[in-house]
């Protein structure tokens, strides 16, 4: 904690407004022997010591004066205590009587007005903080999907389109199929969730045959997603289409197609 910081509690300190913990803090940091914060805590306390002084006097009607008088004449006669060992009350300047309430208020006003400039500039910067870390979010992002475009600009990529086929009006696939490592990557929109039992197949289709390219399931927003290497007995794909299947896939397609797009 800096002395600017420290600065901002002296004055809840010697009110003992603090929590536990930063009292703690703060007499741990006395402990250790700092002589500005030392020196600031004495004049705190002195003003503080003084602050009973700062109303101004006012004369008490003249039988509550002569009583008390009275009554302090008989206790000392009583006590009979030395001069010596009375207790002397500090001699309180008029010009401190007439000024301490003004100095007192702008003193206080000045201490809200730290911690109130203190808790701004904390906060100041963890909202700069958040603003930094949300700035490096987006540029790792921007430069994740530069990279995808560049990739999509490839020779080596082919991009086949999947229309709705049946019983998905807004449904909309597309398969990236990067040719030099001979992968499939399948990306469907918009596709309702599978009923209970059911899950959706992609198949790669051939003049010959049509070979599973593997099961999938769609989110609530109807999302979905599958990477497949393309098998060599798959190598003269002619068009690609997913259909609804029982859950686990079958070896040959036997429901519903919902998608379908030539290669």
């Amino acid at each position: 904690m800096t002395h600017e910081e420290l600065r901002e509690r002296w004055g809840l300190y010697v009110l003992d407004a603090l929590a536990p913990e930063e009292r703690r803090e703060l007499e741990s940091h006395l402990a250790a022997g700092c002589p500005a914060c030392q020196q600031e805590l004495r004049a705190l306390r002195e003003a503080l010591d003084l602050l009973p002084y700062a109303s101004p006097l006012a004369d008490p009607p003249p039988a509550v004066r002569a009583r008390l008088l009275q009554r302090g004449r008989a206790e000392g006669r009583a006590r009979a205590t030395p001069r010596a060992e009375r207790p002397e009350l500090p001699v309180v300047p008029a010009w401190w009587r007439r000024w301490a309430p003004a100095a007192w208020g702008l003193a206080l006003a000045g201490v809200a007005l730290t911690l109130l400039l203190g808790w701004g500039l904390q906060n100041a910067w963890r909202q700069l903080a958040l603003l930094e870390a949300e700035r490096g979010r987006l540029e790792v992002l921007v430069a994740r999907q530069q990279e995808a475009i560049e990739g999509l600009r490839s020779p080596e990529v082919r991009i086949v389109s999947l229309a709705r086929f049946q019983d998905a009006p807004a449904a909309v696939g597309r398969i990236f199929w990067y040719t030099a490592p001979n992968v499939w990557e399948f990306k469907v929109y918009r596709l309702p969730p599978a009923p209970p039992g059911k899950t959706y197949q992609l198949w790669f289709i051939t003049r010959e045959a049509k070979i599973s390219a593997g099961t999938f399931q769609t989110s609530e927003t109807g999302d979905g997603a599958l990477r497949v290497p393309v098998p060599p007995e798959a190598a003269q794909v002619t068009a690609a289409a997913v259909t609804l299947e029982p859950e686990g896939g079958v070896p040959q397609p036997t429901g519903p197609i919902y998608l379908y797009g030539g290669v």
